[in-house]
């Protein structure tokens, strides 16, 4: 069976509008907090445990979802806000906020997102030879990956660097940036969830954290730090003008 999402929207607010207007429903659409764009293996899955540890009553936390991805894809900004929309209706009043880590290939749409709403973004980057080395075989350099990488460093309206990723969520992105604030309470719960961080759950994310960025720069070949000077220093460069 093939429906017409646009359709179902539609009357989907309006069927939201009449019960509120007959005080029947609470229901309603959130709309969204803010969306964490970034490449691979540079904290994403961290952010997005920290936005929900934080306050998980109050805040929704969708991580990679095949609607948003696939919404992305589309290049059509009313189709992602449709999706969005449906996404984000809830009945609870406690729920107040919205959060989306989008996969990272949705990062080369992120003028998608722009025009669909005009809320702020974070992409959390790690260092040129960092990150290409998360992508690439030490034995082979994809120019195609290379490039993507560098479209997503020029597009970030707000960026956050890998190294003490959790300090400037808690002190500056999550509360002036994302507008939600940090109490001793989220900031505990935080703190708590980043001992078992994202993938590597039994090993603490400070130690982890810093051992996986040296080993990634030590293991790194003179062809791919070439390749990182070459592809990305000057977007990371201008990029860290703008980064935390």
């Amino acid at each position: 069976m093939v429906v017409d999402l646009a359709q179902i929207t539609e009357k989907t607010k309006a069927y939201d509008k009449s019960l509120k207007l007959q005080n029947r429903s609470d229901v309603r659409a959130m709309d969204p907090t803010g969306f964490v764009f970034h490449e691979s293996r540079v904290g994403s899955t961290l952010v997005a445990n920290s936005l929900t540890a934080m306050n998980p009553a109050a805040n929704r936390v969708y991580s990679e979802s095949n609607p948003i991805n696939n919404a992305l894809k589309s290049d059509n900004p009313q189709l992602f806000r449709d999706v969005v929309y449906l996404m984000g209706r809830t009945n609870r009043i406690e729920e107040q906020n919205m959060f989306f880590k989008v996969s990272s290939i949705g990062s080369k749409r992120i003028s998608v997102m722009r025009e669909a709403f005009p809320n702020s973004l974070d992409i959390c980057l790690s260092g040129p030879v960092q990150t290409m080395m998360s992508h690439l075989d030490p034995a082979k350099v994809d120019v195609q990956k290379n490039g993507r990488i560098m479209a997503v460093c020029t597009r970030a309206r707000r960026t956050v660097e890998y190294d003490g990723l959790i300090d400037k969520l808690l002190d500056d992105i999550i509360p002036n940036h994302f507008g939600v604030t940090v109490d001793d309470k989220a900031r505990q719960l935080v703190f708590e969830v980043s001992k078992t961080y994202s993938k590597a759950k039994t090993r603490s994310v400070d130690v982890n954290w810093v051992e996986d960025s040296e080993k990634k720069e030590a293991h790194s070949t003179p062809e791919i730090r070439g390749a990182s000077e070459l592809f990305l220093s000057q977007s990371y460069t201008e990029l860290k003008k703008y980064s935390v």
